[in-house]
């Protein structure tokens, strides 16, 4: 996948902006230190520096009370936008609700799961919150790609606030079974379906995991799957 969408990325005529949660200690080692990065930034250093585009994500900052706005530094033709998390937002939709509830359902770790309302409450405030700044950063020609659990939400908030543009999802880890993730309050299997529904594409590690999200939409939300051959694979990438 990394490949292929730095190929996509690069073929694109128009910016990328790139959202992630994961702390970007500072602006040199998001741009420069690829030896300690993940695959994620390798893939898509060298479609930023082609084209240029905004990463947009947490500061790996806590702060006591909210902060408004966004930090912009630039590094060459790539801008950072890095917002700060309350230390109440850390502790609810950081460490609580993706960490605690999300990881281990997604995983088959129930046993370390731990359901709890304040979390759930953290965390689609923080997607809601982020979807805001996010929006008034974006021009009509750019093309977003949001990664992981963390943002589960976000598509739908960018919908929410007036995006009309392109919009991709790609989840990092497995998307469990139906049997699992419907363990989740209702609510929030509900809630998350809806967030990954405002993205026009939603990518999967592998072919099972999307198949177990597609059976998912199926039976639970009464949802159709189209353009499926013969072979098992798709006219319209909409999930890949």
């Amino acid at each position: 996948f990394h490949r292929a969408a730095a190929a996509a990325l690069q073929s694109v005529g128009c910016d990328v902006v790139d959202v992630g949660i994961a702390p970007t200690p500072t602006v040199q080692l998001a741009v420069e230190d690829l030896g300690a990065a993940g695959g994620l930034a390798v893939a898509l250093k060298d479609a930023f520096s082609s084209r240029g585009g905004l990463w947009f994500g947490w500061s790996g900052e806590t702060t006591e009370r909210e902060t408004r706005g966004v930090r912009l530094v630039s590094e060459g033709c790539v801008d950072f936008a890095l917002a700060d998390l309350t230390e109440a937002e850390h502790q609810g939709y950081y460490l609580g609700y993706a960490n605690r509830a999300l990881w281990p359902v997604f995983h088959y770790r129930i046993d370390l799961a731990r359901f709890a309302d304040e979390d759930w409450a953290a965390y689609a405030g923080v997607n809601r919150r982020f979807g805001h700044l996010l929006n008034h950063l974006l021009r009509k020609d750019d093309l977003v790609w949001v990664h992981d659990y963390h943002f589960l939400l976000l598509g739908q908030e960018l919908r929410n606030n007036g995006w009309q543009g392109s919009l991709g999802f790609f989840l990092h880890i497995p998307f469990p079974g139906y049997e699992i993730y419907r363990l989740l309050p209702r609510k929030w299997a509900s809630g998350i379906l809806d967030g990954l529904m405002g993205s026009d594409l939603i990518g999967f590690h592998t072919r099972e995991w999307m198949d177990l999200f597609t059976d998912y939409v199926v039976s639970e939300a009464k949802g159709d799957v189209t353009g499926e051959n013969a072979d098992g694979s798709y006219e319209d990438d909409d999930l890949f």
